[in-house]
């Protein structure tokens, strides 16, 4: 009987193993499966998060993108700019040099009339003056004219054709003769005051220059300013023709 039975024994053993080990086989599988969607699930967020991360990263990458364009375009702005200002300040430079080497021709030109005029003159007590671009030469009354008249007077005849000779020599000049009388006062058939003779002696004078002096009449102009324009308390001094010599493009102001 105990022979019967040991084996049965261990033939009910044997299949309370087999079950435990399946048991924990199951149970096996089941945890793993677990830990896998377990990790699974973990590595779906850690992919989500990643994600979110890169469209954070390409968003940052894209407004850096932006911002480094724009500060390229202001910096091609303001290039842009300078560059202009440097061509502005060179051109406004070339006209200034342009502007100073017409100034410095102008001013020998003046300086060439003005010698040439105080030596037609230096016999006949005249004196000339230049400021910038503008020539006075004077020329005491009694050299052209005798005391009281307006007629030129053979000496004052010679040195005008000297003068109408260099004023043709420079034809871009206005020329704008002024009769000077003293204050000592006048009244006679012919001139009832210093304002008719300074004047009527510079018409004199423009006549001259035009029909025997060759100047251009468009050129010409007759003041007279009576006594009122003293330059000396002597008045010897003050009875004069000023013979003044403009550029071209000065006009009177009204």
């Amino acid at each position: 009987m105990e022979s019967l039975i040991e084996p049965a024994a261990r033939i009910v053993a044997v299949p309370r193993r087999r079950t435990s080990s399946s048991s924990s086989a199951w149970l096996l599988v089941i945890l793993r499966a677990v830990v896998s969607a377990a990790a699974g699930g973990y590595m779906v967020l850690a992919l989500r998060s990643a994600r979110l991360a890169l469209a954070g990263a390409q968003a940052d990458t894209s407004a850096v993108r932006a911002r480094l364009a724009s500060a390229d375009a202001r910096l091609a702005d303001a290039e842009k700019a300078r560059s202009g200002e440097r061509d502005a300040l060179d051109k406004e430079l070339a006209a200034v040099r342009a502007q100073l080497a017409v100034t410095a021709d102008k001013a020998k030109e003046a300086d060439a009339l003005a010698d040439k005029l105080a030596r037609a003159t230096v016999a006949a007590e005249g004196a000339v003056t230049r400021d910038g671009e503008r020539l006075t030469l004077e020329l005491v009354d009694k050299v052209l004219f005798s005391s009281a008249k307006a007629e030129l007077t053979p000496a004052g005849l010679k040195m005008l054709t000297a003068v109408g000779k260099i004023l043709r020599e420079f034809p871009d000049k206005q020329v704008w003769v002024q009769g000077h009388t003293d204050d000592k006062p006048i009244a006679t058939a012919e001139f009832r005051s210093n304002w008719e003779l300074s004047t009527t002696r510079a018409l004199n004078v423009v006549h001259f220059l035009q029909d025997s002096g060759g100047v251009a009449p468009e050129r010409l102009a007759a003041v007279g300013f009576s006594k009122f324009r003293p330059i000396s308390k002597k008045r010897a001094k003050n009875r004069r023709i000023e013979i003044v010599l403009f550029p071209a493009q000065v006009t009177l102001k009204k």
